[in-house]
């Protein structure tokens, strides 16, 4: 995905190719966008906040009603 293919509020998960193994895999929501870094910047459900490129960074789908 592009970098403005992201809008607040995206539920995304971190790809297994980011830098901190640690956070791979686990699903979060889209803060903002960070054009001057291109950087995502994404509150992870555990509550801790995380920047990441976008080619780490996909789209979960939301079931509808949820």
């Amino acid at each position: 995905m592009d970098l403005l293919d992201f809008k607040q509020g995206m539920r995304v998960c971190l790809k297994n190719t980011v830098r901190h193994a640690d956070v791979a895999g686990q699903l979060g929501t889209v803060e903002r966008i960070v054009k001057s870094r291109k950087m995502v910047v994404v509150r992870l459900d555990s509550g801790r906040r995380y920047d990441a490129f976008p080619e780490n960074v996909e789209m979960k789908e939301v079931p509808d009603g949820i």
